[in-house]
């Protein structure tokens, strides 16, 4: 039996959590099982129920240590709502839910820059209690309407960028773990329509803060889903690599701490250097696995 029928999905600040699956479903599968009831939908409002229900199967699916807070979630839901409506926000939030007979069955938390044409991945977590959760029924309609609002006006998304725990920085089981999210993944990924592919550069994802005891650079893989012919890519240019970390450099992590300006300062400083340390890594044409 292929040890990816033992688990489920769910990714967590970027790391793949598996859980208990079965299977993966053919298109004819997953229309029945859509036909029984699975609902994706956009959740636009913070207090929306479906959005607090899905924040809580996040507190219990996912060490405390290894999410954002629910508090902090809602917090930037209401800032990239008044940034909008404002006519300031340079992001799209996509808090999609998949609910089953009414039950919030998982979602996905991703933030797309249309200016860049990239999104980053946060999170995608499911209830391993429903069937269709832990069949992958839910994460693949979840991605599949995901995929087609990406794909939608004037600048459509090309890239979805996501990072998970790297295998050649563990031993045992946990690198075989590792190994197995990584290909959980990119069937995950193929069964909604995109192309996965890992960087294949050393790549350490950056401190979340700049208190040295407390937090650390991680060995990573830094995975990047195509939406269209990324079936033909086997290799991304340097100059390619380095706009995917210049998004992480200015987008995705330096605006933890604007409401500091000093640590603002000082983070981003920090960010600048870290970046240029990830570019310097490969400059030659990188492959991609």
């Amino acid at each position: 039996m292929d040890p990816l029928a033992a688990w489920g999905t769910a990714i967590a600040l970027g790391t793949l959590v598996l859980t208990g699956i079965a299977a993966y479903p053919t298109i004819e599968e997953w229309w029945k099982r859509t036909r029984r009831g699975i609902r994706v939908r956009q959740i636009t409002q913070a207090a929306d129920p479906d959005g607090l229900a899905a924040l809580e199967l996040l507190a219990r699916r996912i060490p405390e240590h290894e999410r954002d807070s629910a508090e902090d979630i809602l917090r930037w839901f209401r800032e990239v709502d008044h940034e909008t409506k404002r006519g300031t926000c340079r992001l799209q939030d996509y808090f999609l839910i998949g609910a089953v007979r009414d039950h919030v069955a998982g979602f996905a938390y991703v933030h797309y820059y249309p200016l860049r044409r990239m999104a980053f991945f946060s999170y995608l977590v499911v209830d391993d209690e429903i069937p269709e959760a832990r069949d992958c029924y839910v994460s693949t309609a979840i991605l599949s309407k995901l995929v087609r609002e990406l794909a939608r006006g004037r600048n459509p998304c090309r890239q979805i960028v996501t990072e998970v725990e790297s295998p050649d920085a563990l031993r045992g089981p946990a690198a075989l773990r590792a190994r197995a999210r990584i290909k959980h993944f990119k069937m995950l990924a193929s069964a909604a329509g995109l192309t996965l592919r890992v960087f294949d550069v050393g790549y350490s994802q950056p401190r979340v803060s700049l208190d040295i005891d407390s937090a650390k650079e991680a060995p990573m893989c830094l995975l990047c889903a195509f939406l269209a012919d990324g079936k033909k890519i086997s290799e991304l240019a340097s100059e390619e690599y380095g706009k995917v970390i210049d998004f992480l450099v200015e987008d995705i992590y330096g605006d933890q701490f604007q409401h500091d300006p000093e640590l603002d300062r000082a983070y981003r400083s920090y960010l600048q250097t870290w970046g240029n340390r990830m570019k310097k890594r490969s400059t030659q044409p990188i492959s991609l696995l």
